[in-house]
C-alpha cells in the first residue's frame, strides 16, 4: 500500500481570546456613550422647550411684567408733576398741565406711596387744578374779571384768590368755599369740580344765560357742603344722586334757574333746615314731597317756595315742630285751607300773600283761629288774595 504524502502545515492567523477585563472595560464604555447619547437628547429638548417659552413670553408678555413697567412709568410722571407744581407752577401757573397730571392723582389724592409733604402737594395740585378749569371755562372779559381783581391764575395761592376761602380747620390749603359771581363765572361747570373734596359752601349767581348745561356727576360726590346757593343760571340738574350723598346739608338756595324744574333727587329726604327756591319752575307735587317727608318734620326750619308755580293745595303742616318761617307768596295756592290744627306750632312768619285762588270760603276761619291762639306768630301776611278777616279779630294776620 502507498504511503499517503504528508500535508504541509495549515497557515491559519491566530486570534487571541481577549482577556476578562478588556471586556468589562468595553462594556463600561458602551455604557457611558449611551448615557451621553440620552443626555445629549434631553438637552436638546430642554433647548427647544425654552426657545418656545421665550417665543410665547415675546409674543404675549406677562400682565405682572406690563403692570409694573407700567407702574414705575406712572410714579416717575407723578414725581415730575410734583416737582413742576412746587418749582414751576408758582412762576406760571396758567402753563401748569393740568390735564395730564391731575389725572395721575385724581380721584384720591393720597397714596401710601406718597410721603406726607407729597401728598399735601397732590392736593393741593388737584384744587389748583379744579379752580385753573373754571377759571379755563370762562370768557375772556370773565377771566379778565377772575384775574384782576381778583387775583386767579396769578400764583398758586388758591386761598387767596376772590371768592375762594380756604379753612385751617380742614387743613393748611384747603378750599372750603367758592363763591362765583357774575361776571366772573364759568360758561360751564367741568367734572373737575369734584377734585374740591373739602367744600362746604358752594355759592354761584350766573348771568341768567350762563353758566349753561348739566351739573356735573361729580358735584353729587361733595358730600361736605352744608350750604348750596345756585341762582339765576341755565344749569340742568339731571343727576339721579343729586344731594344725596350730602349728609350734612343745612341750607338749600334755588332761585331763577329756568332750566332747574325740580327739587334736586334726595333733598325731600335730608335733614336740612332751610329750603329757599324762587321764581323757577317747580313740580307741583313739591310740596306734598316736603310735607310727606319725615326728616324733614324734624329738622326744616325755613321753607320758601315764593313765585314757583305750585298750583296746588295746602297740606297740613303740623308735624312741622322746627318750622318758624313759611312763605308761599305767589304760588297758585288753592283751597281749602288747613284748619287751625294744620298749621306748625312754632311758626313766627306766615306769608301767602298773591295767591288769587284763595278765598274766604276756602278756610279763613281755620287760619284765624290758629293767628289768634298762637304764642309764637309775629307776622301774618295775607294780601293779595280773596281772603278776608271773619267778624272779630285775625290775630297778627294782615290782608
Amino acid at each position: 500500500m502507498q504511503d499517503l504524502p504528508v500535508w504541509p502545515p495549515l497557515h491559519i492567523a491566530k486570534h487571541p481570546q481577549p482577556h476578562p477585563a478588556e471586556l468589562r472595560k468595553e462594556e463600561k464604555r458602551g455604557r457611558r456613550n449611551r448615557s451621553l447619547i440620552i443626555l445629549l437628547i434631553i438637552i436638546i429638548l430642554l433647548l427647544a422647550s425654552a426657545s418656545t417659552f421665550s417665543l410665547v413670553r415675546v409674543l404675549s408678555p406677562r400682565s405682572s411684567s406690563t403692570s409694573s413697567t407700567s407702574t414705575s412709568a406712572t410714579q416717575r410722571d407723578i414725581s415730575a408733576c410734583l416737582s413742576q407744581y412746587t418749582l414751576n407752577a408758582p412762576i406760571a401757573p396758567t402753563s401748569f398741565p393740568c390735564s395730564t397730571c391731575a389725572p395721575l392723582f385724581s380721584p384720591a389724592p393720597t397714596s401710601p406711596a406718597l410721603s406726607t409733604a407729597d401728598n399735601s402737594t397732590a392736593s393741593a395740585l388737584l384744587q389748583f387744578c379744579a379752580l385753573a378749569d373754571i377759571f379755563a371755562a370762562a370768557s375772556t372779559s370773565a377771566q379778565a374779571n377772575l384775574t384782576n381783581p381778583g387775583g386767579w391764575l396769578t400764583d398758586t395761592n388758591f386761598c387767596s384768590w376772590a371768592g375762594v376761602g380756604c379753612s385751617s380747620t380742614a387743613g393748611t390749603g384747603v378750599v372750603t368755599s367758592l363763591q362765583l359771581t357774575t361776571p366772573g363765572i364759568p360758561s360751564v361747570l367741568s367734572e373737575s369740580i369734584g377734585q374740591l373734596a373739602a367744600l362746604e359752601t358752594f355759592a354761584l349767581a350766573g348771568s341768567g344765560s350762563l353758566p349753561a348745561g348739566p351739573l356735573p356727576s361729580s358735584f353729587a360726590g361733595l358730600v361736605g357742603i352744608k350750604t348750596l346757593n345756585i341762582q339765576d343760571t341755565s344749569l340742568t340738574w339731571n343727576d339721579t344722586t343729586g344731594v344725596t350723598d350730602m349728609h350734612g346739608l343745612q341750607e338749600v338756595v334755588l332761585m331763577q334757574n329756568a332750566k332747574i324744574n325740580a327739587l334736586p333727587t334726595g333733598l325731600s329726604s335730608s335733614s336740612v333746615q332751610s329750603i329757599v327756591i324762587n321764581n323757577q319752575p317747580i313740580s307741583s307735587t313739591t310740596l306734598s314731597d316736603i310735607a310727606n317727608s319725615a326728616s324733614l318734620q324734624v329738622s326744616l326750619q325755613l321753607l320758601d317756595l315764593s313765585s314757583t308755580p305750585l298750583n296746588t293745595t295746602l297740606p297740613s303742616l303740623a308735624s312741622f315742630h322746627a318750622l318758624t318761617e313759611l312763605h308761599l307768596d305767589n304760588t297758585g295756592l288753592e283751597g281749602p285751607l288747613p284748619g287751625a290744627g294744620g298749621f306748625p306750632p312754632s311758626l313766627t312768619v306766615l306769608s301767602m300773600t298773591g295767591n288769587t285762588g284763595l278765598a274766604t270760603s276756602d278756610g279763613i276761619g281755620g287760619v284765624c283761629v290758629y293767628a289768634a291762639s298762637s304764642s309764637a306768630l309775629q307776622t301774618c301776611t295775607l294780601g293779595g288774595t280773596g281772603l278776608s278777616a271773619p267778624s272779630g279779630r285775625c290775630g297778627v294776620c294782615t290782608f
